[in-house]
């Protein structure tokens, strides 16, 4: 729902006072349906996360983050309401009227981003994943990755460079298809919006952190790029919701609907999603977002983007290592079958 300005006066072109009152009515009716259900799904996460506490520690972190979401969106729509209850029928009309022309805008400029701009980086990750996934295929058909995966005894007795090695190995055909897309799609965004080579730095850490949660919240293995696509998911929700990015409104809610279906995921399929790997990577790009998304009124100064570009070729090193590692792994594990 739109925010609504004090003293906001009627234009030239207002609705008459019967069109403008069926439209508020409607605003009403509509945003006090959302509140209803943003109460609904508070309860719920609620219910999710005490449950977790308890018996399903598995999905604890994410059903947390679930709950922080679903509080952002209760603490919205009672604001939307009690908005909507201050203002009269001309001065909301006005203010849809505007509030349209907006979004329009956002959209229009957002599309022009999209067809100006090439990603680099988030195509040549996407394609490495795919193909690393493929050498695992080709190489080990449907047996499990034991040479590479995270092996969560392997790395306490020190083989560390599971912790990277696991995030370009999958499952499957699904599990990997559905990576790769939202790889794809969260990172031309982080793209368009900030830094290319935003996109290893992010993806590199978050699948570090989630691997490292799944060590601290869950005994078994476990494999994929889900840690850095969900840090991409973080960082773009804490990018959508600072001005100085200036990232279209529609963003925020489109980020948020990625995080929701994810978690549901997670809870309805805990025994077989590592959902302290989605949780760990989701804590660190939000962490991220926190610390390299100007506040508001502030800019990226030229220093600090040379800082994070050259964080981001380094990144982009370690990836490159990691890949040539696990492919070395994967290779090995083959001649000796």
């Amino acid at each position: 729902m739109t925010d609504v300005r004090a003293g906001l006066q009627p234009g030239p072109n207002a609705l008459s006072d019967d069109a403008a009152r069926a439209l508020h009515a409607d605003a009403v009716r509509l945003t006090r349906s959302d509140l209803i259900s943003a109460v609904v799904w508070w309860v719920a996460a609620a219910g999710v996360t005490a449950f977790s506490a308890v018996s399903f520690r598995p999905f604890l972190t994410i059903s947390v983050l679930a709950m922080g979401a679903t509080s952002v969106r209760l603490i919205a729509m009672a604001k939307a309401w009690t908005r909507l209850h201050r203002i009269d029928s001309q001065q909301f009309a006005q203010l849809e009227a505007e509030t349209n022309e907006r979004l329009r805008a956002e959209r229009t400029a957002h599309q022009l981003r999209i067809a100006t701009a090439t990603p680099v980086a988030t195509r040549t990750l996407t394609i490495v994943v795919g193909v690393m996934t493929a050498v695992q295929f080709v190489a080990l058909g449907r047996t499990s990755p034991d040479a590479a995966m995270l092996i969560k005894s392997a790395v306490r007795q020190g083989e560390y460079w599971r912790l990277f090695s696991a995030a370009f190995l999958h499952n499957d055909f699904l599990h990997v298809a559905g990576n790769l897309v939202a790889l794809g799609f969260l990172g031309r965004l982080v793209e368009i919006y900030h830094r290319p080579l935003l996109v290893p730095l992010i993806f590199l850490v978050a699948a570090l952190l989630g691997n490292i949660a799944s060590m601290m919240f869950s005994s078994a293995n476990s494999l994929g790029a889900s840690g850095g696509v969900m840090g991409l998911a973080g960082y773009l929700l804490v990018l959508s919701l600072r001005p100085s990015a200036g990232a279209p409104e529609f963003l925020k809610k489109v980020v948020m609907s990625v995080i929701a279906c994810i978690a549901l995921i997670g809870v309805a399929n805990w025994k077989f999603i590592d959902n302290a790997g989605h949780g760990g990577g989701a804590l660190a790009g939000v962490l991220l977002g926190l610390a390299l998304v100007p506040r508001r009124g502030s800019v990226l100064t030229p220093g600090r983007s040379k800082w994070i570009d050259a964080a981001g070729w380094v990144s982009a090193a370690i990836l490159a290592g990691a890949v040539v590692l696990t492919a070395e792994k994967l290779i090995l594990a083959r001649l000796h079958r």
